[in-house]
This record gives structure tokens, sequence and C-alpha cells, in this order.
């Protein structure tokens, strides 16, 4: 049993020596290992195609295999890449309104970015960093406008 659970555990701390292959007893186990690995390969390209369109002024487009949570995310990931040097890109939060005089969908990142800044020593007042994250948010051919509302959110307006 000892040396089973060891197996385990290195199979899990480097999946790689397992050669692709894990077999786990617990079915659940190997399920969230391999969504792991499949959240860590997608997590790899995100950032690759953040650091593409980090140097590359402009319209970000849509592409064939579209998702307007995942374009919007993007917009953001992008901005904040540029603005904070790469820093923040994991803490985007895009979730659609309730409210439309609220828009679609709203950036709710800058009271979480305003925390961490906090944690850190640095003062800095959430509706500031939307109006940063706005500078260098790029255009969209899917987004009528973009506005700050409240405390720091971004209210997104899709075109019609």
């Amino acid at each position: 049993m000892a040396m089973e659970l060891e197996n385990e555990i290195k199979a899990i701390s480097d999946p790689a020596s397992a050669n692709g292959t894990m077999d786990f007893e617990d079915e659940e186990l190997g399920k969230l290992v391999t969504e792991n690995q499949s959240l860590k390969h997608r997590l790899h390209i995100l950032n690759k195609a953040i650091a593409e369109h980090k140097s590359v002024p402009g319209e970000l487009k849509v592409n064939s295999q579209f998702s307007i949570l995942t374009h919007l995310a993007d917009l953001f990931r992008d901005a904040l890449s540029r603005l904070y040097d790469g820093q923040f890109v994991n803490n985007v939060t895009v979730a659609a309104t309730n409210n439309p005089k609220f828009g679609d969908y709203q950036f709710n990142s800058s009271m979480t970015i305003a925390k961490m800044f906090s944690d850190r020593g640095v003062k800095k007042n959430p509706r500031e960093i939307a109006a940063d994250v706005m500078k260098e948010l790029h255009t969209s051919e899917i987004v009528e406008k973009f506005e700050i509302a409240g405390g720091g959110f971004i209210n997104i307006f899709l075109k019609r």
C-alpha cells in the first residue's frame, strides 16, 4: 500500500515520468490531474498569445473559434500585460451583467488588483486602476464601448 501511494505521489509530482500514462486508484484524482495538465497547456497557449499581442498595437480580431467571454478576457489580459509588465493577467474576471444599463459584460478585476497592491504596501484606488486599464485596451470589432462605473468596474457594451 505504501509503495502504491509513493508511486501515485511521484506520478502527480512529475507527470512526465509516467510516460503519458497515469493510473490512479482514485478515478476522480486521475480526472483532476488530467484536467490540471490540460489547463496548464491552455494557460501556456494563452500566455504565448498575450506575448504575441503585447507588442502589436491596434485592434484584436475575432477568430474562427470565437467565444465572446474569452475574447473579452483576452482584451483585458492584453491591457494588464502591457500596463503591469505581465502581472495580474491571471486575475482577469469578466462576467455577464444582470442589468442592461451596465452593458452586456463587466470587468470586475480592478478591486482584486487594488487589494493585491495593498498587500504589497502600495495604495491604489480600484477606479484609477480601471482608468489605467481603459487607456491600454485595444479596440475590438465586437465592442461598441467600454465605460468605468462605480468603484472600478468596467462596463462592456457589445455592438448590435
